[in-house]
């Protein structure tokens, strides 16, 4: 038990500072769509417009940034009749540099609320990365991996006192601290699935790069020399996405990726497309298309991690289930936040001396 408890209080108290920071910023993003529409981003957009051609989109993108290289191409559910396309500036090093333009997918134009990202854009690059760029993921891994070992050190502990006092007790009459300990025990014992959950995902999400570049070098360079040789001509982004939905008449387009760009080939598209209902609503099916011919060179059925990874993505910020979910979404992270105050107190209080045979009151 006393390896639970060490293990327990200095992965909490590594992780804690990092877990603030990941909470706070967090709470607004459960609810993006709904600020960027109310601060008036991309909310220009004409929904039930018929659609301009992609091209004429791709060609707005451009002229917005003349210098810069599209990567990928979007159709972001939370933005109905706008199109979100990536675009890497003149020396980025990564994806991270990519800057989002919006275009409105009716007119072809930059929507009324202008054709830059929202302010949420900030949010996500500090939940996601810490603004530290490339480095952010890496550096996030560690506290993710932390703050599981903290839930599952805690259950450990927290097992032996549930099973004699009962589950999410708080004993009464006792001392200050002791109250703080029975609330603590008690707030993590009751939302911990829903912390393991969050958790696990927000881990899988720290590590999606590194999965995805994964998958590009087993899986994706396989099919490199199948398209094309560049010519330096391409065939339209209306060709191109058409080619890919004739293979899968019934899914919608997700986005399209690029050749050059982190889920593409330097000889061919990829485009990528959601089912239309259920679990296939997450999980994104590739289709791969010569850059040149439009053809289609092949479809591979996305492996299980990456599956997982889509999955997790909506999983860890509640779109699952519209706007009950991301409330009851809320509810938890704020609790979640007591819990790691509640524990500063008690790690940081002064608990008083105890005689050697009584057990320190320790956080679970």
């Amino acid at each position: 038990m006393r390896f639970w408890i060490w293990a327990h209080k200095w992965s909490s108290l590594i992780c804690t500072a990092f877990l603030l920071v990941l909470c706070v910023t967090g709470l607004p993003l459960i609810f993006r769509g709904e600020i960027d529409h109310a601060l008036g981003y991309g909310a220009g957009g004409q929904a039930e417009a018929r659609p301009a051609p992609l091209a004429a989109i791709e060609a707005a993108a451009r002229i917005s940034r003349p210098l810069g290289k599209i990567h990928f191409l979007v159709w972001e559910p939370d933005k109905p009749g706008v199109i979100t396309l990536s675009i890497a500036p003149p020396g980025a090093k990564s994806f991270f540099d990519n800057e989002n333009v919006l275009i409105d997918a009716a007119t072809a134009s930059p929507p009324s609320g202008g054709d830059r990202a929202s302010p949420t854009q900030w949010l996500i690059d500090l939940h996601g990365t810490l603004l530290l760029g490339p480095m952010g993921p890496l550096v996030l891994g560690v506290p993710a991996v932390l703050f599981i070992v903290a839930l599952v050190s805690g259950i450990v502990i927290y097992g032996p006192f549930a099973r004699k006092a009962g589950f999410a007790q708080v004993r009464v009459g006792r001392t200050k601290r002791t109250a703080w300990l029975d609330l603590h025990n008690m707030l993590g014992a009751v939302i911990m699935a829903w912390m393991l959950v969050v958790g696990a995902t927000g881990l899988i999400n720290t590590w999606g790069a590194s999965i995805i570049q994964f998958w590009q070098m087993s899986e994706l360079s396989t099919y490199a020399q199948r398209g094309s040789p560049p010519t330096g001509k391409t065939a339209s982004i209306d060709a191109i996405v058409a080619a890919g939905r004739a293979r899968f008449p019934d899914y919608q387009p997700y986005f399209v990726a690029y050749p050059g760009s982190l889920m593409a080939g330097d000889r061919f598209h990829a485009v990528y497309l959601r089912g239309p209902d259920g679990l296939k609503e997450h999980i994104f099916q590739p289709v791969l298309v010569d850059s040149v011919t439009a053809r289609v060179i092949g479809a591979p059925r996305p492996p299980w991690y990456i599956s997982a990874l889509a999955l997790s993505q909506p999983l860890h910020f509640g779109d699952y289930g519209g706007a009950p979910l991301k409330v009851m979404w809320t509810l938890l992270d704020l609790v979640t936040i007591a819990v790691l105050i509640s524990g500063l107190k008690l790690t940081f209080s002064k608990g008083g001396r105890r005689p050697r045979n009584i057990s320190p009151e320790v956080p679970a």
